[in-house]
């Protein structure tokens, strides 16, 4: 009973307050074994962002959470104690942050390398005020992706701090599968967002997953497009690895 009411404590402060996730930590920053609240709920979604954690998040730094800063420590070059400072919080929540490795037992699927195309570099518009409007729930566009070249149309579905989108049908999602190397991905692919004569830097997320809306289209549920301040739909967090790939979209940065 208590962990519930910690649970839904933390996500009706994280609702009411709305506080960023990218400011670095304060000077002093310090969680452990003794730790719980907002500051260990939003460690937690990152480290499951990160492939790290495979639980709900719940506020509170027992052993999982204990042993998944250890990995995470070892992977980023950091000393894995298991507490977590301001050296090991800024490199969580970076650009350059390392995903938990798949085991030796899964095979990887990846799409192709990247190289050298001509598709130029999209606009970095703000989600809220710019593209949102653009694009609202119910309209179609042109996805490009920015390794391979291929285009493919989506449908916007949903999505409030980015935007849940669809193939419209199956060779729309042979084209996505296509890029992604032929099959779905936990992967994200820097893409641009066509809108009329306007062409907006983006990220797309590799797999399907939740309410699907559009049958006979070979994909099952929605996937996610994240732009320049998008953000997650549940506690409103950014996620790192679609903002690095929007600015690869962008042309920013370079794509590997």
């Amino acid at each position: 009973m208590k962990r519930i009411t910690l649970f839904l404590l933390v996500i009706a402060f994280v609702f009411s307050t709305g506080i960023p996730v990218s400011l670095g930590a304060p000077e002093g920053y310090l969680l452990n074994q003794e730790s719980s609240g907002i500051d260990v709920f939003r460690v937690q979604m990152r480290l499951r962002d990160l492939g790290y954690l495979n639980y709900r998040p719940t506020g509170l730094y027992r052993t999982k959470t204990v042993q998944a800063v250890m990995e995470f420590q070892k992977n980023n070059g950091l000393d894995a104690d298991g507490d977590l400072g301001a050296q090991t919080y800024d490199k969580l929540f970076s650009l350059d942050a390392k995903r938990k490795p798949l085991s030796a037992g899964m095979v990887p699927v990846s799409g192709p390398a990247y190289r050298e195309t001509s598709v130029k570099p999209g606009e970095k518009a703000d989600w809220s005020t710019v593209v949102d409007p653009a694009i609202p729930v119910g309209s179609k566009f042109t996805v490009t992706d920015i390794n391979t070249g291929k285009s493919f149309t989506v449908k916007r579905t949903g999505g409030k701090g980015h935007a849940d989108v669809e193939t419209v049908d199956k060779a729309a999602t042979d084209a996505f599968l296509e890029c992604c190397g032929g099959a779905f991905t936990w992967e994200k692919r820097a893409v641009l967002v066509q809108v009329g004569d306007k062409s907006y830097a983006a990220s797309l997320f590799g797999h399907p997953d939740g309410e699907d809306t559009i049958a006979d289209n070979n994909m099952q549920g929605h996937t996610c497009l994240y732009f320049s301040g998008s953000t997650s739909d549940v506690l409103g967090f950014e996620d790192k690895e679609h903002t690095r790939l929007m600015l690869v979209a962008a042309g920013e940065l370079p794509p590997s």
